[in-house]
């Protein structure tokens, strides 16, 4: 590969950083982590820091082509298949879609939009090979936070290149000051998938790849194959 694209960890997402409150990122994991990774790219790829231009409208875009319709779509099809009484988590998330409800007109606004950054995106990849990114904002959630205000925007890093219809992987690449994983992100262009898997690859080789968490090895019900309890997963 002659060229790879690092996203850098500290200004991915322009505005996001800005509706994130400061105590929620794990800076200083993530430039440790941020800064590891392109070393390690540096010693076989051609690493360089930039970043799309369009990238700071995926959060919304994404959330006006799934809400166009205030998620009613969504509760019908929930409902025809029988889940009637749903988890909150998900009620939660369909509760954000009302805010880009919109009418025809303002549906082919969406659309146009979209269009738009999909083609931002593609003359962004002809430059490069791949993108280095963050997967997440923080290492995992504590369980039921993921739809707060502070902590949804986080997934605007994988919203952005799957609004985008772009193959991506994510593999472990640091650990957090708590012990959490910290994973990055590898997209590719379109039809690209050997890109991302072969980066996803050298990166998983160079950091190891999937540990078993701290807290799991030291449980003795996770040692005996017993199912981890609820404040063990995320």
């Amino acid at each position: 590969m002659a060229h790879v694209v690092r996203e850098v960890f500290r200004r991915v997402a322009e505005g996001h950083q800005r509706a994130q409150p400061a105590a929620a990122v794990d800076q200083p994991d993530r430039r440790r982590v941020a800064h590891a990774v392109v070393r390690a790219a540096a010693n076989t790829l051609s690493a360089v820091e930039d970043r799309p231009a369009c990238l700071a409208q995926a959060y919304n875009l994404e959330m006006k082509l799934l809400g166009a319709d205030g998620g009613d779509g969504l509760r019908d099809y929930l409902r025809a298949i029988g889940s009637n009484e749903v988890h909150p988590l998900l009620t939660a998330w369909l509760d954000k879609l009302e805010a880009y409800r919109t009418d025809l007109a303002g549906f082919a606004d969406y659309w146009a939009e979209w269009d738009a950054y999909r083609a931002g995106i593609a003359g962004f990849l002809r430059r490069y090979d791949v993108i280095l990114c963050p997967a997440y904002t923080q290492p995992a959630l504590p369980l039921g936070t993921s739809t707060l205000d502070a902590n949804f925007r986080g997934f605007s890093h994988t919203m952005a290149y799957n609004v985008a219809g772009l193959p991506a992987a994510v593999v472990r690449c640091g650990t957090s000051s708590t012990a959490l994983p910290i994973a990055v992100q590898i997209v590719a262009a379109p039809w690209r998938e050997d890109h991302a898997l072969a980066v996803a690859l050298h990166l998983e080789q160079r950091f190891g790849g999937w540990t078993e968490p701290v807290a799991c090895r030291a449980d003795p019900r996770v040692r005996a194959g017993r199912p981890r309890p609820a404040s063990l997963t995320s």
